[in-house]
C-alpha cells in the first residue's frame, strides 16, 4: 500500500487490495487460478479474502496455504473472542 490507501476502510482492502492483487498475478502469469500463501496476520486476511471471494463467485484463488495463523487452534486466545 501507499499513502493513497492510508484511509481505505478494511472492508474495501480485501476486494480492492488482496483480490485485485490476485487478479494481477493471474494476468501476469497467464494462469487460470492463483495458489495463495499467507503468513501470520496475512493468513487471517487471506482467509477473509477467500471467504469474500467465494461468497461473490470470485474464482481467482484456487488453494490456500497458511504458514502460521491465528485461527484453527483449540485455544485461539484473544483472536477467538
Amino acid at each position: 500500500p501507499d499513502a493513497s490507501q492510508a484511509d481505505m476502510p478494511f472492508d474495501h482492502y480485501i476486494p480492492e487490495g488482496m483480490l485485485t492483487a490476485a487478479e494481477k498475478i493471474q494476468a501476469i502469469s497467464k494462469q487460470e487460478n492463483v495458489h495463495a500463501v499467507g503468513h501470520c496476520a496475512g493468513s487471517t486476511m487471506l482467509r477473509m479474502a477467500a471467504a469474500h471471494a467465494e461468497s461473490n463467485q470470485h474464482t481467482t484463488i484456487a488453494t490456500l496455504s497458511f504458514l502460521t495463523t491465528l485461527f484453527g487452534f483449540s485455544d485461539p486466545g484473544r483472536a477467538g473472542k
